[in-house]
């Protein structure tokens, strides 16, 4: 599945790039079609200092982990928590982003 995201290239460089994402769904997963995503602060200051402490960014880095959409496909285990159509809000983690269709996260 294609999609687009706002890359960290470098420190002080972003572009918007096509990324390839694995549209393979487990047991327990929902498919959200995200509808907008908010930059938070350590985004900014990845993209102003180039590392927060220890982090440092060493290859392009995906921004923006806080999203919102709309569910669009649901597996049978997950069916109960969720219904297709429900808005929800994602936080996830930056780890669990795609890297920037390098492979590397």
């Amino acid at each position: 599945m294609k999609a687009e995201a706002l890359v960290l290239e470098e420190k002080g460089r972003l572009a918007i790039r096509g990324i390839e994402l694995d549209d393979r769904m487990g047991p327990h997963d929902v498919r959200i079609a995200i509808r907008t995503v908010g930059i938070c602060g350590s985004d900014v200051h990845y993209y102003l200092h180039g590392a927060i402490g220890p982090f440092v960014v060493r290859a392009p880095m995906v921004l923006g982990h806080e999203a919102a959409g709309v569910v669009e496909a649901i597996r049978v285990e997950a069916g109960k928590a969720v219904e297709k159509g429900q808005v929800l809000v994602v936080l996830a983690a930056p780890s669990a982003a795609p890297a920037a269709g390098d492979g590397v996260p």
